[in-house]
């Protein structure tokens, strides 16, 4: 095999690696989307059901959780907390 044979196999193949990269980064976006439908699904069935300790399973712990309604910006799970559990208590009261 030539050295121009070798080269333009090794351009081949790092085209195909290209190729099968894109593709994973693809099907990554793809199984991402999909678990977010999931978590938008839970969501909506456990506020429908007022399902308050599920809801709050779905937020991160910490700081980092926000929740922007029409009664303000609640930051931090506990926040969120305190704002699902007026609103739970509302609700079966």
């Amino acid at each position: 095999m030539t050295v121009e044979e070798l080269e333009a196999k090794v351009k081949t193949l790092e085209s195909q690696i290209k190729a099968m990269w894109d593709l994973q980064v693809k099907v990554r976006a793809l199984e991402d989307i999909e678990e977010i439908k999931k978590l938008q699904r839970a969501y909506g069935y456990y506020l429908e059901h007022m399902m308050v300790d599920d809801i709050l399973d779905l937020f991160a712990d910490g700081e980092d959780s926000e929740l922007w309604v029409s009664a303000g910006k609640f930051k931090g799970k506990e926040a969120i907390s305190r704002l699902y559990h007026y609103i739970g208590d509302s609700f079966i009261g």
